[in-house]
């Protein structure tokens, strides 16, 4: 009988193989993070691309859950404000846009296309500039993505974060998104595994502040008491490269 445990590790790596790339084997090697500050290791301060995510949950009585979501994000740790446009596709086309604003506490939580409907949420805490943790591995380096004049250096880490295993692949000299896989499980018997794709992706100095500006719908709306609700699978684990 196949254990939950092991329903996990195989769906880990079957898509983890998905997402593999040309890499040079050769330059494989495991290097101390030790003594590395994890500042080295955080996303540019300003970027704008698309991410692909799936995350598969596997429930304590072996039922699992497949969510899949497709999103443009806006991230300016200059602003300390990040937008992201997320589109689900289980059920129904939906659209939902999260404006991060936390210079002001505000989330704003904004969905459908013609008759935008907002809410606006305290967001639980500060700013917090997105970095692979300081005690990570360095597992690849002296890699290449892609192939000719699109061809980059990458490196990839690996570690993990409460009790929670991350595989993240960063452009080598300015540690531009790629991937991110996260898996294992929690106290309630939940088993996961989601893996994130960036593309598309492109730095700049600065983005308009018009980017990051509510739609009118959010101008008369009063804060909601309570803080940012939580996903579904955010409490099993939050990326680690951007706001889920």
């Amino acid at each position: 009988m196949t254990s939950k445990r092991h329903v996990t590790c195989a769906l880990t790596r079957c898509l983890f193989v998905m997402c593999v790339v040309t890499v040079n084997m050769a330059a494989v090697q495991t290097i101390s993070h030790q003594g590395r500050q994890p500042a080295g290791y955080c996303v540019p301060e300003v970027w704008m691309g698309g991410r692909a995510s799936t995350l598969v949950v596997v429930g304590k009585s072996g039922e699992s859950t497949v969510e899949r979501t497709f999103a443009n994000v806006v991230y300016s740790a200059r602003r300390q404000k990040v937008v992201i446009d997320d589109n689900l596709y289980e059920r129904e086309a939906q659209f939902v846009r999260r404006i991060f604003d936390y210079p002001a506490k505000v989330l704003y939580t904004i969905t459908g296309d013609m008759a935008q409907r907002c809410t606006k949420t305290a967001l639980p805490g500060p700013f917090v500039r997105q970095c692979v943790p300081g005690n990570s591995t360095v597992t690849l380096t002296n890699s290449t993505l892609g192939l000719g004049q699109n061809e980059v250096s990458i490196m990839e880490l690996s570690g993990v974060r409460n009790n929670v295993n991350y595989r993240v692949s960063l452009t080598y000299s300015t540690h531009m998104p790629i991937y991110e896989q996260l898996w294992g499980g929690n106290d309630d018997g939940q088993h996961f595994v989601q893996t994130l794709s960036f593309y598309n992706v492109s730095i700049s100095q600065d983005l308009p502040a018009i980017l990051f500006k509510p739609p009118p719908a959010c101008s008369q709306l009063s804060l909601s008491l309570h803080q940012m609700a939580e996903r579904p699978s955010n409490h099993i684990q939050r990326p680690l490269l951007v706001m889920p």
